[in-house]
Order: C-alpha cells, then sequence, then structure tokens
C-alpha cells in the first residue's frame, strides 16, 4: 500500500510480507518480511529477512535484519541472529520508559520517562536462546532491560503503555470503549482502533514527540537499587 492508511485487526502471517503506512493490531509472522512506515504493535517475526524503515514496532526476531530511517520498539529487546545492517543515519528508539499515556491524553510527560535512544553496534550482547523442544540458537540481543530494571518501579506501575496496546484489541473492542482518565479526572478521547492507529503513525511519521530519557547506567545505580555489597 503506497498511500492512505490500512488497518489489520489480527496478525499477518504469509511466506512474503511487505507493509507500507500500515497499522497492525497484532504480530506479523513470515519468510522474508520488509515494512516501512507502519506500526506494529506485537511483534515482527522472519525466519529469513527483515527490513525495517521507519517504523514502531513491538518488538523483533529474524537470522537477518536491514534497517533504514527513524524507529521505534515498544518492548525493551528485539533479537537478530546476524548483526543489524544499517544505512547512515538510522536510529532505533526504545519506548518501554515513554509516558505513551500522558502523551495520549495531552498532559505533559511524567518526569523520569522518555524514549531511550539504542546503541545498535555497542548496546548488544550475544544471548543463547532455548525453544520449548530444547533447541538453542545463539543471537544478537538488543535491548534496555538494565535502564528498565532500575528505574522506579512505582513510576513505571503509572505508565498506560500496555493498556493502549492492548485496546487497540479488536476483540476487545467490539462490545466495549475505553478511555483515560486525565489529571483533572475528566476522561481523554476513547480508544478506538482509529484514535489509537492515528497516535502511534503520529509517533512513526515525527508528528507526535516524545521527551528523551538517558539511556546510561552505572554500576553504583545497580548496587543502590538492589542493596549489593
Amino acid at each position: 500500500m503506497h498511500s492512505g492508511k490500512c488497518i489489520y485487526g489480527a496478525d499477518i502471517n504469509a511466506q512474503e510480507i511487505k507493509l507500507k503506512n500500515c497499522f497492525v493490531c497484532g504480530s506479523v509472522y513470515g519468510s522474508d518480511i520488509t515494512v516501512e512506515d507502519c506500526v506494529v504493535l506485537g511483534g515482527v517475526f522472519a525466519s529469513k529477512t527483515l527490513s525495517i524503515s521507519s517504523s514502531v514496532i513491538g518488538t523483533f526476531n529474524s537470522p537477518e535484519v536491514s534497517a533504514a530511517g527513524i524507529n521505534y520498539l515498544l518492548y525493551p529487546t528485539s533479537f537478530s541472529v546476524e548483526p543489524i545492517s544499517f544505512l547512515p543515519g538510522t536510529e532505533f528508539w526504545n519506548l518501554s520508559l515513554a509516558d505513551l499515556g500522558s502523551i495520549f491524553k495531552g498532559e505533559t510527560e511524567m518526569s523520569g520517562t522518555g524514549k531511550i535512544k539504542m546503541d545498535l553496534t555497542n548496546d548488544t550482547e550475544r544471548t543463547v536462546l532455548t525453544s520449548d523442544d530444547g533447541n538453542t540458537m545463539l543471537v544478537n540481543s538488543y535491548s534496555v532491560a538494565s535502564r528498565v530494571l532500575v528505574s522506579d518501579l512505582a513510576q513505571i506501575d503509572r505508565l498506560e503503555n500496555h493498556f493502549l496496546i492492548n485496546a487497540a484489541s479488536l476483540g476487545t473492542q467490539l462490545l466495549k470503549s475505553y478511555s483515560l482518565v486525565k489529571s483533572d479526572g475528566s476522561k481523554s478521547d476513547e480508544l478506538t482502533v482509529d484514535s489509537l492507529s492515528d497516535f502511534f503513525l503520529g509517533i512513526c511519521s515525527g508528528k507526535i514527540t516524545i521527551q528523551e530519557l538517558s539511556g546510561e547506567i552505572s554500576f553504583e545505580d545497580l548496587k543502590k537499587k538492589f542493596d549489593m555489597n
């Protein structure tokens, strides 16, 4: 799709998948997958190759990943077997600690929240994944989990990110309508698939901005968090 907006209210599963200007409420599964100017609230899982360009996705896992543009991840960790290949100027930001609820409501973001810039060259680890049948695979892990680990858990509990993502599921939207409560007690716009697709595609296009949160953590921070001796 080259113009307009297409909404998929469920998972997409096919051999070869090419998406542009799409909003996917679920996940995308395929052999060779390309997502451009898209939002995928679940994960993008390719068995061969994955190309990501200027998109917002939950997470990804693929043997080979190429990337371009400004991209956002909704969950702390993603994986590839080979190191990611990316064009100059490519950026990845993680939104695990972004205050998406306040932004959706048009309110000021809470302090100590924001997007985290990911360094795809240096902030990677080799990780062993084990399947249900016991098979193992050595992959590259791209993660901000350590930042989430030492964050103020009470603050994280106040984030409404998962509620926003879950509300986009058509299964719960058919008979019910939801909204967020603003600080003055009034309600936000209803959390419909249309309003949520506009919101996340606004992040994708840069129309909606998110404050930046430093992703740097010192060992002293870890010691204080867990009383390490």
